[in-house]
């Protein structure tokens, strides 16, 4: 059986040629906006998107199209509109077995323009901290050991995103969650300033109001300008703009549990906060709070394909420090297990 890693796909590596077509069908057509997006847009091309066993097995790609911001004002407006016409006209043209467009996005280029919109705007959070504030700041803030995730969310939304916090904190993720996290006596927007210089990753909890804030908007956008990573939460909204670009969970219906469980492995996902993710959770482990929790813990460091070597280290010496984990049955014969195959890597 062929891996998704191993499958090759005929689709992607003919865009450029479907663009060129769709150029001068759209200049016969005097659809000027349209043909000014395909001359202008660069393009990725995110593979396998969705899969259906329909006729063999189709998979549908998902192409992006990055285009001039002065370009995606002119298309807001139709935005949806223009996305699913060039999507219909190139799977007009694409004629490649199993395989077809599954959606286009298009998107605004992230050009340096775009990125110094925040600062012009007067609105930006001030960002620059000392080191000293910094490391007082992860200290304050922060669970010692865990990774670092800000929860960006709509005031209504408080009382799950509390829920999420004690969830996450199972896994070895320490969240922050501002009404919970500041302390009265200091300047709320200070904290939450610190906690976005040091967070790990921004989680954006997309209820169907989230950009009806200013505040949460500019906590994306914060992370955004940082190079953090975004995880977006779909919880009755899908993402837009700039979030759309990062990874996506599913939480509407779901129990605080299953989403704290979904963004670690998103996390785990990303090459960029693999380790640090890892990290966290050996710590977790390494206090697992009784057997049931132990047990719960390495069933996802079963799922660990490579660690570092203090990582492992930590994880062979955990049974020694905490009976919860040498005394958890069939804990113990699974960590060795999975020692020796990661030292192997």
């Amino acid at each position: 059986m062929t891996s998704p890693s191993e499958t090759h796909y005929e689709l992607p590596a003919k865009v450029e040629g479907y663009l060129a077509t769709l150029s001068k069908f759209y200049a016969r057509k005097k659809e000027e906006l349209l043909q000014r997006i395909v001359v202008n847009a660069s393009y990725t091309v995110e593979e396998g998107k969705e899969y259906d066993n329909w006729n063999g097995g189709q998979t549908g790609h998902l192409i992006r199209l990055a285009i001039p911001a002065i370009l995606f004002l002119d298309t807001m407006d139709t935005l949806a509109e223009v996305e699913k016409r060039i999507t219909s006209d190139l799977n007009s043209i694409a004629k490649c077995p199993n395989e077809h467009v599954s959606a286009v996005a298009v998107e605004p280029a992230e050009t340096e323009d775009i990125r110094q919109w925040r600062e012009k705007s007067g609105a930006l959070l001030t960002l620059q901290k000392s080191e000293k504030d910094l490391t007082d700041a992860t200290e304050r803030l922060w669970k010692k050991g865990y990774f670092k995730a800000f929860l960006s969310h709509k005031a209504e939304y408080k009382k799950e995103a509390a829920k999420l916090k004690t969830a996450l904190a199972e896994l070895g993720i320490s969240a922050f969650v501002a009404h919970e996290d500041i302390v009265p006596t200091r300047e709320w927007q200070d904290e939450i300033e610190l906690a976005l210089s040091t967070m790990d990753v921004c989680v954006a909890l997309l209820t169907d109001q989230f950009h009806d804030s200013n505040w949460t908007d500019q906590e994306v956008g914060v992370a955004i300008g940082r190079g953090v990573p975004i995880v977006a939460v779909r919880l009755g909204k899908d993402p837009y703009g700039f979030i759309g670009k990062f990874q996506g969970v599913p939480g509407a219906g779901k129990t605080s549990e299953d989403i704290a469980v979904e963004l670690m492995r998103c996390v785990l996902a990303n090459q960029h906060l693999r380790q640090r993710m890892a990290a966290g959770l050996v710590f977790r482990f390494e206090n697992a709070d009784d057997f049931a929790h132990a047990k719960r813990l390495m069933g996802f460091i079963k799922g660990l394909t490579m660690l570092s070597p203090d990582l492992i280290e930590r994880l062979e010496e955990a049974p020694k420090h905490n009976s919860q984990i040498k005394d958890s049955w069939g804990v113990t014969g699974s960590l060795a297990s999975v020692i020796a195959r990661l030292r192997r890597k």
